[in-house]
Formats: structure tokens, sequence, C-alpha cells
């Protein structure tokens, strides 16, 4: 299974790779670069906006691992 990393910088400071498809990367750098104020639901309930992004890839992933940490 092919996948791309999105690398993100959220305003708490914490950064890390999320896979997406290469359209959600892609498009997720696009809008923030053209201003879009994007917002993510963290594990603890609470909101935090993206500052930043890059998108890494495609990379491969083994379809097992990937559930493993779903």
């Amino acid at each position: 299974m092919t996948v791309w990393m999105l690398y993100a910088i959220l305003s708490t400071g914490e950064a890390g790779p999320v896979p997406v498809s290469e359209h959600v990367c892609r498009k997720l750098v696009h809008d923030l670069a053209a201003g879009a104020t994007i917002e993510v639901d963290r594990l603890d309930g609470t909101r935090a906006g993206i500052v930043a992004a890059s998108c890494l890839g495609p990379t491969d992933v083994d379809p097992c691992e990937q559930e493993a940490s779903s």
C-alpha cells in the first residue's frame, strides 16, 4: 500500500507525521499556503490549529503494520 506522510506542526507545538492520501496531503498544504485556517481534533478532545505542514512521500506501508497502528 502506498501512502503519503503529512508532517504537521500544531499551534500547541506538537509535530509529527500522519499517513494520508496524496490528494489530502497536497490539498492541505496548498490551502494552508493560501491562508486557510485548518484545525484538527486531538485525542484529548481539544482542537488545535495546523500552523505548518509538508508532504513527504510517497512511501510504501505494510497493510498489516498500518492496521496495527490504527
